[in-house]
């Protein structure tokens, strides 16, 4: 059988972990506070509905916490025709995409911001697609250190890899 027919997995920790498409979750309307989605939107085709879904199970004030891949400082085509492949990508948001999509459904209080700015970032990532995200054990530690130190020094910079979002259900 495969997961996602076995049936929730209780962890003993009071958190249950589902591995099911959200449409078939069967949540009740306003059950969570919070939704956390890091790298699921973009892989979905019917994005329309599962957004729509997760307005829904959200209580009235409760917040949506995303991640979205963006992909934007990446300009090598076959680099992004190859992870869109190799990973199943429908969209590659921009913030404006992202924004009016959330507004759609009934999101206020929306804010947008893109994480892994820096040409080292960039470079990384374009090694990675190629490398299909295979690094030597050790290489993973320094290339994590370097990514949050340009992070920080290219903070300003309006595009990057991913865009982050928080977004509150109305009241």
């Amino acid at each position: 059988t495969r997961f996602e027919e076995a049936g929730p997995l209780d962890t003993g920790l009071g958190l249950e972990y589902r591995c099911t498409p959200l449409e078939k979750a069967g949540f009740a309307r306003h059950q969570f506070d919070k939704v956390v989605s890091f790298c699921v939107l973009e892989h979905i085709v019917n994005r329309e509905e599962v957004l729509g879904i997760i307005a829904n199970v959200l209580k009235p004030g409760g917040w949506l916490v995303m991640s979205v891949d963006s992909l934007a400082t990446i300009t090598d085509a076959r680099l992004i025709a190859k992870h869109k492949a190799d990973h199943r990508v429908q969209t590659y948001f921009t913030p404006l995409e992202l924004r009016a999509l959330l507004e759609a459904h009934g999101f206020r209080d929306i804010r947008i911001w893109p994480i892994f700015r820096s040409p080292y970032a960039r470079r990384s990532f374009e090694e990675g697609i190629d490398r299909e995200f295979q690094y030597h054990r050790y290489r993973k530690f320094g290339a994590l250190a370097r990514l949050e130190l340009d992070e920080y020094r290219f903070r300003h910079e309006d595009r990057g890899m991913f865009l982050c979002a928080t977004a509150v259900k109305p009241a």
